[in-house]
């Protein structure tokens, strides 16, 4: 089991520094084009698609990180009102929630990503490429996600 949580604990940094390299990306990126913008010396026209697909995916990548480190935005009023036995059957509760929601959004990716595949999909603005690039981290996170979800309902001690 230690390798399973060190292993997770891994792939989940790894997700998290992707996301945050992203948006850096998307900073300095920005920041470049207004500079060069306000300076005349050119126009550099993917820049708005640019970040519009990554700040996407890097969202994406930032979810299972995010879930896995228990960042997300969390109420807990209820469970602190609850005893500690009805607190933790509440939270397999969310836990089993959280498995079918992204077992359902992890199918439907799977399902469009290999739709877009096989019909050849592009997408047609300044920058051109197939969709299913952009369906695939998407696909990826959400499998990520699944698969934390099912770690904490599966194993003794995995969430804390």
């Amino acid at each position: 089991m230690t390798l399973i949580k060190k292993t997770m604990s891994w792939a989940m940094r790894c997700f998290g520094a992707a996301s945050a390299i992203g948006f850096a990306a998307i900073a300095i990126v920005v920041c470049a084009d207004v500079v060069i913008r306000n300076l005349a010396l050119a126009r550099i026209s993917w820049v708005s698609e640019f970040t519009e697909y990554l700040m996407m995916v890097s969202t994406f990548l930032g979810a299972p990180w995010l879930l896995h480190a228990h960042g997300h935005v969390q109420v807990d009023v209820l469970p602190r009102a609850l005893s500690q036995i009805n607190a933790r059957r509440l939270a397999v509760v969310a836990n089993i929630a959280g498995l079918a929601i992204t077992g359902v959004l992890f199918w439907r990716a799977c399902l469009v990503t290999s739709d877009t595949w096989q019909l050849g999909s592009l997408v047609f603005k300044n920058l051109v490429f197939p969709e299913w690039y952009l369906l695939v981290p998407i696909m990826i996170c959400l499998g990520m996600c699944f698969l934390e979800f099912t770690l904490r309902l599966t194993l003794k001690d995995y969430a804390q």
